[in-house]
């Protein structure tokens, strides 16, 4: 009987696929081994990389200048944050297509390319999930209709007007609510609490308690002398509509109010503050209803000042007035931009600007402290940009009488 060696059979499948393999004592079945990456994958990842780096760069810019809106406005820390977390997260997209090198070439490219868009789609679906629960906060501000003459009363803002009235009311929007009233005016003063009112209108974009009202004439409010000014409103806050009880939000003053050694003058803009406080501003260029103003026996041509609820002061700062030089003790200041004054905490006035002293050196800072025997003057250190104002101590030497010029 004849016996066929099929394996010695140099033709055989057999031998053939066992000359492939080196063989393996403990697992005589050789293990299958993956085919290397063709240069055609090497050659994809440094591209993948460079189109996730392009990719992230412009989604970042967008959602710096579109999405996050007025996150800008922080200045450069809060810049540095988001592009320090929006390279981060490009990197940690980079470390995961490295660690799916062993991963199809298609997962792996949309893992990775799901991955680095994470962020964007969570802020779509938050930004879906708040426009559909709250859409007002998503609607802009409904505008309102022309002006029409009224058959019957209305009332706005805790004051009721007349019939023959002129209203402009709210368009329709999109959420079922009834029109209601935008602004009313009319000829005879209305009593709004215990102000006379000619006209009033809701505030676009403050709260639903804040109006602006034209008065009747001027009158006082809170201490304020108000002026019936036709284009600039008086800003109430009126909480309850049936016993109105106007606070004052802001108005311009009717005449000049002097707090301590500042002379406030007419069209002076005030500003209810803070815990109470008030905020005062006026600016020649724009309230030209005088030319100067009069502060700490300074002459000035803009101001602004912080107070408590007592009116005591808090901050001040000024420019000086002065055409060309002007004197300030033993110290010329002069050219452009004017020198300007701010109010310490000692009480002293500092001054600083561009000067020279009698010498000839360069002196840019004096601070003026007004003593029963006049003022004295002493030399200071100017302080930093972002310190100007604050009232914080900054002289150095010692304090030299001289007559006020």
């Amino acid at each position: 009987m004849t016996t066929i060696d099929t394996i010695s059979t140099p033709r055989s499948k057999l031998s053939a696929a066992s000359r492939r393999f080196t063989p393996n004592p403990t697992n005589p079945v050789p293990a299958i081994t993956r085919r290397p990456c063709g240069p055609r994958a090497k050659r994809a990842a440094p591209a993948l990389a460079v189109a996730l780096a392009g990719g992230a760069i412009p989604m970042v810019c967008r959602a710096d200048s579109d999405m996050l809106g007025g996150f800008g406005e922080l200045g450069g820390s809060g810049r540095i944050a988001i592009y320090a977390l929006a390279g981060g997260w490009l990197l940690l997209t980079l470390f995961l297509f490295t660690m799916l090198r062993r991963v199809r070439p298609h997962a792996r490219y949309a893992a990775s390319g799901l991955f680095l868009a994470a962020p964007f789609l969570w802020l779509a679906v938050t930004y879906g999930w708040f426009a559909m629960t709250e859409p007002r906060e998503f609607t802009p501000s409904s505008p309102t209709t022309a002006m029409r003459t009224t058959d019957t009363p209305v009332e706005l803002g805790g004051a009721t007007f007349p019939a023959g009235s002129r209203v402009a009311m709210l368009a329709p929007d999109d959420h079922g609510d009834a029109t209601q009233p935008a602004a009313v005016e009319a000829d005879r003063p209305v009593a709004l609490g215990k102000l006379s009112i000619r006209a009033i209108h809701r505030v676009a974009g403050g709260a639903d308690d804040t109006y602006g009202a034209r008065l009747a004439f001027d009158q006082t409010i809170e201490g304020w002398p108000c002026a019936a000014i036709a284009d600039m409103d008086t800003v109430l806050r009126v909480e309850n509509r049936r016993a109105p009880k106007p606070r004052l939000v802001s108005c311009q003053l009717a005449k000049t109010v002097t707090i301590g050694s500042v002379a406030w003058p007419p069209a002076t803009v005030v500003r209810r503050g803070r815990n109470g406080g008030w905020t005062l501003f006026w600016q020649e260029q724009t309230f030209s209803q005088v030319e100067r103003a009069k502060a700490f026996a300074f002459d000035v041509d803009s101001m602004s000042g912080d107070y408590g609820a007592a009116r005591q002061l808090l901050s001040w700062s000024g420019t000086l007035h002065g055409d060309g030089e002007v004197s300030v003790g033993d110290v010329k200041f002069g050219g452009e931009p004017a020198p300007a004054l701010a109010w310490q905490s000692d009480g002293a006035i500092r001054v600083t600007g561009h000067g020279v002293d009698r010498a000839g050196a360069p002196a840019n800072c004096v601070a003026v402290t007004f003593t029963h025997t006049g003022p004295a003057y002493r030399r200071c250190t100017a302080p930093l940009a972002d310190e100007a104002g604050s009232g914080t101590k900054g002289e150095a030497g010692t304090a030299v009488k001289a007559p006020a010029h």
